[in-house]
């Protein structure tokens, strides 16, 4: 052993204020740390995981996955980036599969509540690939959930398809978690369209599930009579402008 020494991580790899969740992913392109992989870790201790260098790009690598197809990387996600239920992330990752036939990779989210329950909701289902494809794009979407927003702990995480004797090396490159809008708060209305609504009228709007600012979740469709009117403002749905709604 030569020039032995022991450092902090660079700075790159914690979360700064205010921007905590503008990524929520650090070193997500294994080029902050060196040699480090550095938030990131292996989920099994018989897995090794490495930071390799390709033509000038740094990357995951990683392998002796015979435990389990659930031999993974894993990365602890900042909670305060998942305590409003509503709010909608994008999800984003390269992925290269040391196989010679098609498997799928599915990232996923493991957290735990306040509970003491696990939940394992995923975040991306990868396409088919194989060696010869080389690094695909993996992407994928999610909203932010009851779970999520209640869990006391919480990491991105993965799994495959594979099955016993044939868990192939797996690289991992551009992981990212970016937000792409917030919750939904509240709609507002005119003062001509309000005085549409008489009390126990039905509003309906075109989402799905909206989210309240206490994470409950409120169907589209509501009586004015249980909603709370003030100044033309119906509080907790998302922000729309409502026009010509008088029938």
């Amino acid at each position: 052993i030569k020039n032995f020494s022991i450092s902090l991580p660079s700075q790159e790899s914690y979360y700064s204020r205010p921007d905590v969740c503008g990524q929520v992913v650090r070193n997500g392109d294994a080029e902050t740390n060196g040699l480090n992989p550095y938030p990131f870790s292996s989920v099994f201790g018989q897995s090794d995981l490495k930071v390799l260098e390709e033509s000038g790009n740094h990357y995951f690598h990683l392998s002796n996955r015979t435990v389990s197809h659930w031999s993974a990387t894993s990365v602890d996600i900042h909670l305060d980036c998942m305590k409003d239920a509503g709010v909608e992330y994008e999800f984003s990752a390269e992925v290269r599969l040391f196989s010679e036939f098609n498997h799928k990779v599915t990232f996923i989210l493991r957290l735990q509540t306040s509970t003491g329950n696990w939940h394992h909701p995923s975040v991306a289902r990868c396409p088919p690939q194989k060696y010869s494809d080389g690094f695909v794009v993996c992407r994928g979407t999610f909203i932010v959930d009851e779970n999520m927003a209640d869990a006391t702990e919480m990491q991105l995480r993965f799994y495959d398809n594979s099955q016993e004797g044939n868990r192939y090396d797996i690289d991992i490159d551009d992981v990212t978690i970016t937000r792409k809008r917030g919750f939904v708060d509240k709609v507002i209305v005119s003062q001509s369209d309000a005085t549409c609504w008489g009390n126990g009228a039905t509003v309906e709007f075109g989402t799905s599930v909206y989210h309240s600012a206490w994470w409950q979740k409120l169907k589209n469709t509501f009586i004015t009579g249980k909603a709370s009117v003030s100044h033309f403002h119906i509080l907790y749905f998302p922000h729309l402008e409502a026009h010509n709604i008088c029938l």
